[in-house]
């Protein structure tokens, strides 16, 4: 175990993250007049304050070209920023692949999630106010796809493809493998129904949520097997 990937030292090889992004802390933001950052205080119970956006947060949209709406309210992930940063200057030759909950820029600011995607899990049920069940809930908030993609390419990593989990699976034969599977009679999950539970939690139920982001540094240009069915991310 290490406390930071600087500990390692020079990487060769393949960095793997799953539904870590997603848990970093950010920052919320509304567009008004100019961007407002969302800050916290208390009296009688938990009120929010609005606050002009510093520098750096209005930066991170200019440099995404990102303009909103009035009256939008997202979030801003400037921790993913620092943790894309620290992974390419660790990795000298290989990939990075980042499976999470989230989308590309034009998803993510689209008119449809103008209230943010921020999320609170408590208890195995989902909510959206972080501040009730202080310290006994999760709280996480959707990847900006576009964001890693931007600063990794200022940092070296080239994006080989993004696409979603479901596909990535497919491209990679998952449906050659479940059927081997079935033909066997050894069922991975008893009780399930064999393979058709499988299928239908990481093909079609988080297939279609979680994505897919492949990255690599110091590679020969080459196609890879499980982005087959890669989307262009912008």
């Amino acid at each position: 175990w290490y406390d930071s990937i600087k500990d390692i030292g020079e990487i060769k090889g393949c960095i793997l993250s799953n539904e870590l992004v997603d848990n970093l802390p950010v920052h919320l933001v509304v567009m008004e007049k100019e961007l407002m950052e969302v800050f916290v205080d208390y009296n009688n119970g938990f009120v929010e304050l609005l606050q002009p956006a510093s520098a750096v947060l209005k930066d991170y949209f200019e440099q995404l070209h990102i303009r909103l709406p009035e009256g939008f309210r997202t979030e801003i992930n400037l921790e993913a920023i620092e943790w894309i940063r620290e992974i390419a200057d660790a990795l000298i030759k290989g990939f990075v692949l980042t499976i999470d909950y989230g989308y590309p820029s034009i998803e993510l600011y689209s008119g449809c999630r103008q209230s943010g995607t921020l999320l609170c899990y408590h208890k195995h049920t989902i909510n959206s106010s972080p501040y009730h069940h202080i310290g006994e809930q999760d709280i996480t908030a959707h990847v900006n796809f576009s964001a890693l993609n931007h600063w990794g390419l200022k940092n070296k990593l080239t994006c080989c493809g993004f696409t979603d989990q479901g596909h990535f699976l497919r491209a990679l034969g998952i449906a050659d493998y479940l059927r081997k599977v079935e033909q066997s009679g050894n069922d991975p999950l008893p009780g399930t129904g064999k393979a058709s539970f499988i299928v239908h939690t990481l093909l079609m139920d988080m297939g279609r949520k979680l994505k897919v982001l492949v990255q690599q540094k110091g590679m020969q240009h080459q196609r890879l097997s499980s982005l087959l069915f890669s989307d262009r991310l912008v």
